[in-house]
């Protein structure tokens, strides 16, 4: 398995985590053993995606470090109803080729904040196995590069800045989805009523 040489300590400690929770000859750890058995650095600052044969993109967990920099608890919040279909397209082409394969995402994005500031984040992105046909389940490793001010909050996301596939023993898929240039923050104030 090679990393991204510029993968942050805490997405490797992530990937190696993944890894280790795998059983047997499979290739993706069941969601039920990446809970149970939860890093507790990592944890707070995971997401899950659920994605069905319907069409559903629902963030399903949405952790605490990630609830504290942006201010919301966005759990329940069903992506396709809540961000331009252009864009959520390309995103889930991405998270379902992650999952087929299997492979990991390794990307570093720009993102506003609050208070005007643009930050870095680094997201690494590995697929779950569930119980349930026809449900793929995405976690996420939200990692800031730059800290926060104490009242500040990340509001959108500006810029990819950069991704790329990571193989996690079945290799990665040829091509990388496009994905759209954003003209403005994409987000809106994230609040799940």
């Amino acid at each position: 398995m090679t990393l991204p040489s510029t993968m942050t300590d805490e997405g490797q400690a992530l990937v190696r985590h993944w890894m280790e929770l795998r059983e047997g000859t499979d290739l993706v750890p069941n969601s039920a053993a990446f809970l149970d058995q939860a890093h507790p650095k990592i944890q707070p600052y995971i997401s899950f995606n659920d994605m069905d044969d319907d069409g559903n993109n629902v963030i399903t967990l949405f952790g605490t470090g990630l609830v504290a920099s942006w201010g919301s608890d966005i759990t329940g919040l069903s992506v396709r109803n809540d961000f331009p279909s252009e864009v959520v397209s390309a995103y889930e082409a991405l998270l379902r080729a992650a999952a087929t394969q299997p492979c990991g995402i390794w990307e570093v994005s720009r993102f506003a904040t609050s208070s005007g500031r643009v930050i870095t984040k680094e997201i690494t992105t590995l697929p779950l196995r569930m119980r349930r046909p026809g449900v793929i389940r995405i976690a996420r490793f939200h990692r800031l590069i730059e800290s926060l001010y104490d009242v500040e909050r990340v509001t959108g996301l500006l810029q990819s800045m950069g991704r790329q596939w990571f193989d996690v023993g079945a290799g990665v898929p040829e091509t990388m989805p496009a994905t759209r240039p954003l003209t403005k923050p994409l987000g809106k104030p994230l609040t799940h009523e």
